[in-house]
C-alpha cells in the first residue's frame, strides 16, 4: 500500500519501527510522507527532557519532565513550513524558531500590529530557554552541521534544522548519529535538478510524490514597469491509491538559495501569484481579524469557513475564491472570484462610498487584506486601492513585502 511509510523499502507500521529503521537523510527525502506518519504516530505525545539541578559539590539531582513548548507540535511545525526569510546559520534559524514560540505563546498582536506581552511572558521565555537547553539543541545542531558538512552549504541552516525536527519527533539523540551518509547524495541531486519558471496557464496541475518541483521566486522589493501578476491555481494531482503530496521549492535567482517549501496533499489546490515568471506568494488558506476568523478547505469542493467570536461558524461557497479578507466580526469580511472583489459581507461607516468605489474598479484584483478597519486591494498591475493612506500606490509586489519595503526607506 503506497500510504505506507518506508525506510530503504522496510515497511514502517508504528513508532517502534520507526526508531528501529531510522535514517534521517532517507526520511528527508520522502519529508511529505513522514509528515503524514508521524501526525498519527508520533504527535501529539511530548517529549521527556532531563534537567540537572545542582544540589552542591557532591550530588546533582536528575529531573524528569515533559516538554511544554517544544514539544513535537512544535517540531512538526518546523516540517511543514520552513521559511526563514534569507539564508542563515543553523544557531540563527533555531533561534529565530525560539522566539516565534514565544511570540505565539505570550504576545497578543494589537490592531496596529504591535506586539504587547502579557504577564507571565518572562516566565515562557524563561521556561522555554530552558526547554531548549535540557533538550541539548545547540549541541545537537552543532553535530548535524559539523557531521553533514552543511556549514558551507547556502540553505544549509535550514537544512540543518530539518534534519533536527526529524530526530526530535522520532525521539532519537541527533548527538549519537552520524549524518555523513547520504549528505552528499542530497546535495548533489539538489544542485543537478532545474530549477524553471512557473507555467503561465491560469491552471498547474502537478502529479503527487514524482519528484520535487523546483521555481524561482520574484525578489524583487517593487514590480517592474509593464509587468502584470497573475493569479495561478495549483492542484496536487493524486498519484495511484489517491497517495502522495507536491511538494514545491522556491529558490532565489541572485543566489540559488532556498527561500520556501510548499507542501499540497493529493486532491488540495493552493493560488499563487505569479509575475515574469516567477512566484511572488502562494495566497493563504487563512485568515484573522480581531473576532473574526476565515478558513478555507481547499478541496475539490471548495468552502470558505466563517468563524465569528461567540457565535457558530457557517459555510460559504468558495469556487474560484482566490483571496479573502476579515475585519472585526461586526464589519464582516471581503473576498476575491474571478479577480472581482465581493463586498456582500463587508460593512463600514462609509458603507455606499466604499460600494461605490469597488463597483467603479476595472482592473483585474490579485490580493485583498484589512488592516486597521481599512481595506487594501491589489491589481494586477501592482495599483493598490483602498480606503486608507496607502490608495493610489504603485508598482506593489505583494501588500505585505510593499510594507516592509516602506519600512526599510
Amino acid at each position: 500500500m503506497n500510504r505506507i511509510l518506508k525506510i530503504n523499502n522496510t515497511a514502517i507500521l508504528n513508532f517502534a519501527d520507526l526508531q528501529n529503521e531510522f535514517s534521517p537523510w532517507e526520511l528527508y527525502k520522502i519529508l511529505p510522507e513522514f509528515q503524514r506518519f508521524a501526525n498519527v504516530h508520533c504527535v501529539p505525545l511530548p517529549l521527556r527532557l532531563l534537567h540537572t539541578e545542582g544540589k552542591g559539590k557532591e550530588k546533582d539531582e536528575i529531573l524528569s519532565y515533559r516538554a511544554e513548548y517544544l514539544d513535537k507540535l512544535f517540531w512538526s511545525g518546523i516540517l511543514q513550513k520552513l521559511d526563514w526569510k534569507k539564508p542563515e546559520s543553523a544557531e540563527v534559524c533555531l533561534e529565530e524558531a525560539l522566539n516565534q514560540v514565544y511570540v505565539e505563546k505570550a504576545g497578543i498582536q494589537k490592531a496596529d500590529g504591535e506586539i504587547v506581552y502579557g504577564k507571565d511572558a518572562e516566565t515562557i521565555k524563561a521556561q522555554i530557554e530552558q526547554e531548549a537547553k535540557d533538550a541539548k539543541l545547540q549541541e545537537k545542531l552543532w553535530q548535524i552541521t559539523e557531521s553533514a558538512g552543511l556549514s558551507s552549504q547556502i540553505d544549509g541552516g535550514k537544512i540543518a534544522m530539518l534534519l533536527l525536527a526529524i530526530c526530535e519527533i522520532a525521539e532519537m539523540d541527533a548527538t549519537k548519529l552520524d549524518f555523513m551518509n547520504g549528505a552528499e547524495e542530497i546535495m548533489t541531486a539538489r544542485e543537478s535538478d532545474g530549477v524553471f519558471d512557473f507555467p503561465e496557464a491560469d491552471h498547474v496541475p502537478l502529479s503527487a510524490g514524482k519528484r520535487v518541483y523546483r521555481y524561482w521566486k520574484y525578489e524583487e522589493s517593487k514590480l517592474k514597469e509593464g509587468t502584470k501578476i497573475k493569479t495561478i491555481c495549483v492542484t496536487a494531482k493524486a498519484g495511484k491509491q489517491n497517495a502522495g503530496a507536491v511538494v514545491i521549492e522556491l529558490y532565489r535567482e541572485s543566489d540559488h538559495s532556498l527561500s520556501e517549501t510548499i507542501i499540497l496533499d493529493a486532491g488540495t489546490f493552493r493560488y499563487c501569484n505569479v509575475a515574469e515568471g516567477k512566484v511572488i506568494k502562494f495566497l493563504p488558506l487563512e485568515c484573522a481579524g480581531d473576532t473574526l476568523k476565515l478558513t478555507l478547505k481547499n478541496t475539490e469542493h471548495p468552502e470558505l469557513i466563517v468563524l465569528p467570536d461567540g457565535t457558530e461558524p457557517w459555510k460559504l461557497d468558495a469556487k474560484d475564491m482566490t483571496g479573502f479578507a476579515s475585519d472585526k466580526k461586526e464589519n464582516g469580511f471581503l473576498f476575491i472570484k474571478n479577480g472581482k472583489v465581493n463586498r456582500a459581507f463587508y460593512k463600514t461607516i462609509n458603507a455606499y462610498m466604499t460600494e461605490i468605489r469597488m463597483a467603479m474598479i476595472l482592473e483585474p484584483l490579485v490580493e485583498v487584506r484589512i488592516k486597521n478597519g481599512k481595506y487594501e486591494l491589489l491589481t494586477e498591475d501592482g495599483q493598490i486601492l483602498s480606503d486608507g493612506p496607502r490608495d493610489g500606490m504603485r508598482s506593489c509586489v505583494d501588500l505585505e513585502r510593499m510594507e516592509v519595503s516602506n519600512g526599510e526607506e
